[in-house]
């Protein structure tokens, strides 16, 4: 099985995730870019359904954009792991209707333990970052076909 074959497997255990699942009703719908492996990307336009204050992200979405971009960063180095922890910090407010790029890159793993970084950033600007701590779960783990399967060379 290829590498992006098995990024595209893990994507597709989550397609009813709010943040990224493309069969979630009012999910956010994110697509995530592999920049290289355990660092991604999205880029997107928040729309005003995800106001907090007028105009403005609400933190909970901002959040939860953050988390799945660290989960997609783990989905790039072949690994289905669970929000254990997430600390979130708000810089700046992120203007709704102005395109925000999160970046989620993992900063190291010990055994079942991944800690993850994210950010948001709007016209160069850092708004929101996250450290999330992963654990790999039983209840997240990957069908028998992916164990073993390591995508070392992946690209954007």
């Amino acid at each position: 099985m290829s590498d992006k074959s098995v990024y595209e497997s893990l994507r597709g255990l989550h397609e009813s995730c709010a943040v990224c699942g493309s069969d979630h009703p009012f999910g956010l719908k994110l697509g995530f870019a592999i920049l290289e492996p355990g660092r991604v990307r999205a880029s997107v336009v928040p729309v005003p359904e995800w106001n907090g204050y007028s105009h403005r992200l609400h933190g909970g979405v901002a959040a939860s954009i953050l988390d799945g971009a660290m989960t997609h960063a783990l989905f790039s180095l072949g690994i289905a792991a669970v929000t254990a922890a997430l600390e979130v910090r708000y810089h700046r407010p992120v203007r709704v209707g102005v395109e925000i790029q999160a970046v989620g890159h993992r900063v190291r793993s010990r055994r079942s333990l991944h800690i993850l970084e994210a950010t948001i950033h709007q016209g160069g600007i850092l708004c929101v970052s996250a450290v999330g701590r992963f654990m790999e779960s039983e209840e997240v783990a990957l069908p028998e076909r992916l164990r073993g399967q390591s995508p070392a060379s992946l690209t954007a």
